[in-house]
């Protein structure tokens, strides 16, 4: 019986979200994309110094946090087992500025059409871009912008 009990004690642990900041947009939005990249495999390391209220409507950080999320993992599943990662790092400066930088592994196509980024996915037969809306109207809202790049190394650092 003692067993049992412990066994439960341990399953409503699992159950309990990780909090990752104050904010209970960014740490849900997090939540998710950690959940899922641990069940696709993929290293998640996040770096989040945050308060708990942001100058900016939870609308606009949910479409560019979510999408900048969302292009990660989908870059990292089309790439082999091994190396995948996603790298978040948010924060604030001066509470009215907020920094998000998303590096993850990539292994596929990367093309450029006019300073946008657009990712080959192989059910469209076509690109998406990181500068077409909602995402760049969104960072255009919270007086932001997009500074997107590639290196040399397999990662794609993004900030808005």
């Amino acid at each position: 019986m003692g067993e049992s009990i412990n066994n439960y004690i341990c399953s409503l642990d699992s159950l309990r979200p990780t909090s990752y900041c104050d904010n209970p947009v960014i740490n849900v939005i997090v939540s998710y994309y950690a959940e899922l990249s641990r069940e696709n495999g993929i290293s998640f390391s996040p770096s989040i110094q945050l308060d708990r209220d942001l100058p900016f409507s939870d609308t606009d950080t949910c479409i560019v946090l979510g999408n900048l999320l969302e292009n990660a993992v989908e870059a990292c599943q089309r790439q082999a087992q091994e190396g995948r990662y996603i790298r978040l790092k948010l924060h604030a400066v001066n509470d009215c500025t907020l920094v998000i930088i998303v590096e993850n592994s990539y292994n596929g196509m990367v093309r450029r059409r006019d300073n946008a980024f657009y990712l080959q996915r192989p059910e469209a037969g076509k690109g998406s871009g990181l500068a077409s809306s909602p995402f760049s109207m969104s960072c255009q809202n919270i007086t932001g912008y997009l500074n997107s790049n590639t290196t040399d190394m397999p990662s794609r650092p993004l900030s808005c």
